[in-house]
């Protein structure tokens, strides 16, 4: 396998022990820091203790709906599982890459952030905006418990695109029709 930026980051983000009884942080912080050098904000919710946290970043326009692209970053413990290798090392053989987390979902965090230059460099007339929450594999209790900016200030978001996409379609309706009065201000698509 030929190593790329999305292998670069993925390896970089297995290696980011977010095992859901750990602080996702320190994940939180190397999304914002390649965010940051594209000159991108992203806004923080914690839970209560502020040892973990969802991120919410908007490429492009920030006046409009877009498309939201949602990963956890959370994995499952490893405990009691028989690794051949280090769970938090990636480890490529021939043209797979294995490591906890690499398909649920770093390997998609991987390929939204590897792709930000491409992103903006498409000024798109529909923003992309990236949500990644935490403790997904704890029974959602951190799944984007506020969207920021999804509808605080007249935004609706067009879409959401997830591994689970019907369970996060009807997730996300649900909490936007809350903030927003009502399921008709959630224009909802299928992928």
């Amino acid at each position: 396998m030929k190593p790329t930026d999305t292998t670069r980051i993925l390896t970089d983000l297995i290696a980011l022990d977010t095992t859901s009884r750990n602080s996702n942080l320190v994940l939180i912080d190397y999304v914002q820091s390649l965010l940051a050098d594209h000159a991108i904000e992203s806004e923080l919710t914690f839970d209560a203790g502020k040892n973990k946290a969802n991120l919410f970043a908007t490429l492009g326009r920030s006046d409009a709906p877009g498309i939201v692209l949602s990963g956890h970053t959370d994995v499952v413990p490893v405990d009691g599982q028989a690794w051949d290798t280090d769970p938090f090392a990636a480890e490529v053989v021939g043209d797979k890459l294995y490591g906890r987390g690499s398909c649920d979902m770093k390997g998609f965090i991987a390929i939204c952030l590897a792709h930000i230059d491409r992103i903006l460099k498409a000024k798109l007339n529909t923003p992309v905006h990236f949500a990644f929450s935490y403790d997904e594999e704890a029974g959602y209790t951190g799944y984007i418990e506020e969207l920021p900016g999804a509808n605080t200030q007249g935004k609706t978001l067009a879409l959401v695109l997830r591994a689970d996409r019907e369970l996060a379609e009807q997730e996300v309706a649900a909490k936007v029709s809350r903030r927003a009065g009502g399921i008709g201000d959630f224009p909802r698509y299928r992928a």
